[in-house]
């Protein structure tokens, strides 16, 4: 049996060619338009994630930072009977209690819902607080009322010191009226940042 040659070999036996066309992908249509591919669903990812990155830095920001400010950069604390020095100043707490101080007799019509606190105070860098500047931390109670009077002067009032004239001031504040019986445990100064323990009854 012979070979059959080109000639006789049939027409529909002919080389297939090589250039053939790639195959498409098929998109399912749902209702609503095209599935998402993977770039939409990336994007999707990264906005979701850059969402939560914003939430949590807020929350961070609110309830997480100030503690740790505290820590690093906090009040410096006076113990009882002590005096702060610094920033050029001398502050000594020489009286506190219910009642005004009976050595001064600066109130003439004394609050019986009130807390009192005298200082003595030296300066040799010029200091403008407000009255308002000054507060006292009670046990048990999460708002330090700020001082409402000084004789002589309002709480919105700036108080005025002489450089290394030593001064007495007389503050005011009203007591917590969720807890009236509260103990006094601490003095604040806002600016700058002095906390002086109070003495216990």
């Amino acid at each position: 049996m012979t070979n059959p040659t080109p000639d006789d070999r049939p027409a529909n036996d002919e080389a297939e060619p090589l250039n053939v066309a790639p195959r498409r992908r098929a998109v399912s249509v749902q209702e609503g338009g095209l599935e998402a591919g993977p770039r939409e669903k990336r994007t999707g990812c990264l906005l979701l994630g850059a969402t939560l990155g914003i939430v949590v830095g807020l929350g961070f920001a609110f309830y997480g930072l100030k503690p740790i400010l505290k820590h690093f950069y906090g009040e410096k604390t006076v113990a009882v009977g002590q005096a702060y020095t610094g920033d050029a100043k001398n502050i000594r707490v020489t009286y506190n209690g219910v009642a005004p101080d009976p050595a001064l007799g600066g109130f003439a019509h004394p609050d019986p819902s009130s807390y009192y606190v005298t200082l003595a105070i030296t300066t040799d860098k010029t200091w403008s607080p407000k009255v308002s500047d000054f507060s006292v931390q009670f046990a048990g109670v999460g708002n330090w009322p700020q001082a409402v009077e000084a004789p002589g002067a309002a709480a919105a009032d700036t108080l005025a010191f002489e450089l290394g004239k030593p001064r007495i001031l007389e503050l005011r504040f009203p007591r917590p009226t969720e807890k009236p019986g509260a103990v006094a445990t601490y003095f604040h100064i806002s600016a700058p940042r002095v906390r002086i323990a109070l003495p216990q009854p």
